[in-house]
């Protein structure tokens, strides 16, 4: 049954594409559907069948131009085709351009040309894809201008490792056009192993789907090495399946070649400082080894010579070789921090004890330039702290040292703040302030470089290697902080620096009979004083240990607060007295204590000062200090926190046993020659160093030991062997010939694992980093002993390891023992605490006081400043040997005024009377 035209027009008005049939003579529209009318605004007579009342040709002028003519062209073949496509962009009222894919066919029942007058178009409106396409295209071609112009090859593959794709630098790199590459394999361009590789790389993209990077070495056709950079990365389809491999490369040749070039430059800079590490070691070695038959001979000859000028000139050899040695020190100190080998050590420490130590060294020459040295630590922190008191002390000890060389007048000052305080850690600010010279502003960063000074010309007033300040800062830094630097020139300069400890569980310092530590916090102290400045003094350092104190003018007062707390059930721990009151004297306030029963056990610290009571013979003070009484403890001036804290400490604990991370040891009360738990021990001495043998030998024999010498390893090995393991002690060189000291002690282990004896062995050795010390001690020695030598240090060692005490070891009488006139532990340590040697040094001192003052007195009558330099030096290092420190203060100063050729009587009468007095007070 024939489809009538409406129910026909009635489908075509149906669907979505564009309908229209025109008439093939003018191109007019006769038929149009709803789709077509919409777009070309052309409204049928009915809505029956969509024919126009009047054929309508004005669709044609919104074509584009060049479309209208290839219609008009197409139009006009369409009787020999039958039909053609074409797409048309039509511009619509609506300032819209559609791009229409239309057909155009002729209508198959014309019986001919002449008869066919009707074509029917069916049109798609493709704005939209062609819009995209174009995108697609421009997208395309963006990607292929920016790969063609990138500096890198570009590849793509397929799943099956296919080439589909290159960018010319990579054609011409394999030398082939794009066609060429196009289907072609790893395997067919390149050799085996390369391809191979490649396929590997491009699996492991395809199975992970992640990125790969490396580095290709490959061999140019001229046969030089050449590196690439290659990134691959997935080609996923939109379902995110791998579907292909793309890649980049670059040739980073130079680069491989720079980092060559550099690890070879680094390995050589690497290989040249521990050249130099191993340089400074050995020649630190080297200098050690005669440096300790110098300082040790003089030592020994200290002891032996009685003549003035004779022990003058021999401790003016052993000051020169300590000087030196500290050098050596210095130069090895600035090689392991420039290698990074140096570490702080982490203990238990006190901060104002270690400044305390390392102001207190310096006390006496800022004394001799007359500076004021201060230091004042600043309260409401803990005092025991984690740390290195070692290096803490190194780095005030440089930075007062510089300060007393460049400040002729004034003062220098140390000050510690609390910067910052946590529930475990403690920052604190430590700064030394001079009233020097000053440094000029362009200096400022010169000074901590290593080898570098302000003042670097020949004439040049200071010495020095100019290492000081550079260790400072490094050390400094390994503190956690850094050192910094204030300065006007011709006013003074102020080094500062932040310190960051960690708190200490156990701030207890000392030990009482039974062992218990002992807290002095929250202890009641009577405080006895009639100078107002002093007990505002002590006062204050009692607080800053949160103490409890209660204060006291006189003896009768004294007394009388004594047995009130006492019978008020509060009884002093602890009294502090000064040793001259207004009415009476400490030791007399302790004497008269000490007969009242319910106060008897009261414990005094006594502080002294100058006597101006009865003089006292050398011998007399000597034998007042064999005689401390236990019932007090004395302290000399000048006075400071850590001496009133150390020695409360010492007081209170019955037994004086110091708890500190050092082995225990019992502070001396008297002097004696210890004889029991003595025994001659027999050590093996491996030494091949002539003058280290004897000196060694000589400090051995002293001690009353008997000592085998062994010239080399293989010998002290072969001594051992013979002895049967009878040595107590084996004193081993570590570097010697035929075998070292490692080798031997390493055969000696060995042998004594036959037995159940193991014999203490100590190292001997100029090497004096830490990693030598780690080195021994992992060799299978006990202790480990740096040259140059010391009896003390030998003799403590050998006892610690054996547990037998020294014969003739007699320790000096501490500082609170002493009085004002004589510092008795500085004069028994000049003489190795030797009683019989200070005891002769004593008399020589009473015979030639008086013929060295004749000296300095013809001197000063006669104008020879040279003379009076002269004789002022001996008077000075005499004084100086025996403790006698205002003797040789003012000593020093007549010296200075020979120096500067200034002897006249006006300046040195006053000083002759100090000196006079001085002498008077201890002859």
């Amino acid at each position: 049954m024939p489809v009538s035209k409406t129910i026909l027009s009635q489908l075509l008005d149906q669907i979505s594409d564009l309908v229209w049939i025109i008439s093939a003579d003018d191109m007019e529209i006769v038929y149009i559907n709803d789709a077509a009318a919409k777009v070309f605004e052309i409204a049928a007579c009915g809505e029956s069948n969509n024919e126009l009342s009047k054929p309508d040709a004005s669709w044609l002028k919104q074509l584009e131009e060049n479309d209208r003519a290839i219609l008009e062209s197409n139009l006009a073949h369409i009787y020999s085709t039958g039909s053609f496509e074409q797409t048309l962009s039509f511009h619509c009222s609506a300032q819209r351009v559609l791009s229409l894919r239309t057909v155009f066919t002729l209508d198959e029942d014309c019986d001919g040309p002449q008869d066919c007058k009707l074509i029917t178009a069916i049109a798609e409106d493709a704005t939209d894809s062609l819009q995209t396409q174009r995108r697609l295209g421009e997208s395309q071609a963006v990607y292929q201008s920016l790969v063609e112009s990138l500096p890198i090859s570009v590849f793509r593959k397929d799943a099956q490792g296919s080439f589909r794709f290159g960018n010319q630098r990579f054609c011409d790199a394999l030398g082939i056009t794009l066609e060429q590459l196009i289907g072609k394999t790893d395997h067919d361009l390149f050799p085996e192993s390369l391809a191979k590789k490649y396929v590997s790389d491009d699996l492991e993209v395809l199975a992970t789907g992640k990125t790969f990077q490396g580095i290709e070495e490959h061999m140019t056709p001229d046969g030089k090495q050449s590196y690439n950079e290659v990134l691959k990365a997935p080609v996923m389809d939109a379902d995110g399946k791998p579907i292909g491999v793309q890649g980049i490369f670059w040739d980073v040749t130079d680069r491989q070649n720079a980092q060559k070039a550099l690890r070879e430059a680094k390995e050589m800079a690497e290989s040249a400082s521990q050249a130099k590490s191993d340089f400074l070691a050995n020649v630190s070695h080297e200098i050690r080894t005669p440096m300790n038959g110098v300082i040790g001979m003089s030592n020994l000859l200290l002891e032996m010579v009685s003549d003035r000028q004779q022990r003058e000139y021999v401790q003016m050899i052993a000051q020169s070789g300590e000087s030196l040695l500290t050098l050596i020190n210095d130069i090895l100190d600035f090689s392991k921090i420039e290698s990074g080998k140096i570490e702080l050590e982490r203990i238990p420490m006190s901060v104002r004890e270690a400044l305390g130590d390392a102001v207190n060294l310096l006390k006496f020459r800022a004394q001799a330039k007359h500076v004021d040295l201060i230091c004042k630590v600043e309260s409401g922190f803990p005092d025991r702290v984690i740390g290195d008191p070692t290096r803490l002390k190194q780095i005030i000890i440089n930075l007062v040292s510089n300060a007393i060389k460049f400040t002729e007048e004034g003062e220098i000052r140390v000050d510690v703040k609390l910067e910052k305080l946590t529930s475990d850690s403690v920052q604190l600010n430590i700064s030394v302030t001079d009233t020097g010279v000053g440094i000029p502003p362009d200096k400022l960063d010169v000074i901590f470089r290593e080898f570098e000074q302000a003042d670097t010309s020949v004439t040049r007033e200071h010495g020095g290697t100019g290492l000081g300040l550079a260790i400072s800062a490094e050390l400094v830094e390994l503190f956690g902080g850094k050192l910094e630097v204030k300065s006007v020139v011709g006013e003074g300069s102020c080094f500062s620096f932040q310190a960051d400890f960690e708190l200490a569980e156990d701030t207890r310092r000392f030990a009482d009979a039974d062992g218990r530590a002992i807290d002095i916090t929250q202890k009641r102290v009577l405080i006895v004083s009639s100078n107002e400045l002093q007990t505002k003094r002590l006062e204050k350092w009692l607080t800053d240990l949160n103490m409890r104190n209660s204060q006291s003018t006189g003896v009768e007062l004294a007394i009388k607060k004594i047995k009130g707390y006492a019978v008020a059930g509060v009884p002093f721990d602890l009294v502090v007295a000064e040793s001259d009151l207004n009415d009476g004297s400490a030791e007399e306030l302790a004497k008269r204590v000490s007969k009242i029963d319910e106060v008897a056990s009261t414990k005094f610290l006594i502080l002294s000062q100058a006597s101006h009571g009865e003089a006292r013979t050398p011998e007399a003070l000597l034998d007042a200090a064999l005689k401390t009484d236990c019932q007090w403890q004395t302290i000399p001036a000048p006075l400071d926190a850590n001496k009133i804290r150390l020695g409360m400490l010492t007081v209170l604990s019955d037994a004086r046993v110091a708890t500190t991370n050092r082995r225990p040891s019992k502070p001396p009360t008297h002097i004696t020659n210890v004889e029991e738990d003595c025994r001659e021990l027999k050590i093996l001495l491996a030494e091949d160093n002539l003058i280290n043998q004897k000196l060694a030998i000589a400090l051995l024999e002293k001690e009353g030991h008997h000592v085998t010498v062994a010239a080399d390893g293989q010998q002290a090995v072969d001594f051992f062997k013979k002895s049967k393991g009878q040595f107590d002690v084996v004193l081993m060189d570590v570097q010697m010939p035929v075998m070292d000291g490692f080798a031997a002690t390493k055969t000696i282990r060995e042998i004594e694992q036959l037995s159940d004896k193991s014999t203490p062995i100590i190292a001997l050795t100029a090497h004096a980093g830490t990693q030598d010390r780690d080195r021994c001690l992992a060799a299978g020695m006990d202790e480990y002993l740096c040259k140059p030598i010391r009896a003390k240090d030998l003799r403590g060692m050998i006892e610690n390891l054996t547990g037998q005490s020294s014969r003739t070891s007699a320790p000096a009488v501490t500082q609170e023992t002493s009085g004002s006139a004589v510092d008795w532990q500085r004069a028994f340590e000049t003489v190795g605490g030797d009683q019989s040697l200070l005891k002769n040094l004593i008399g020589v001192f009473l015979k030639e006081q008086s013929s060295m003052r004749g000296e300095i007195e013809k001197a000063i009558a006669t104008d020879d400043n040279t003379h009076l330099r002269l004789s002022a030096h001996s008077l000075k290092g005499a004084s100086s040997h025996l403790g006698a420190h205002e003797i040789s203060r003012i000593a020093r100063e007549l010296e200075l005024i020979g120096e500067q050729k200034r002897a006249e009587s006006k300046i040195t009468s006053p000083l002759m009377e100090d000196l006079k007095d001085a002498i008077d007070e201890v002859s």
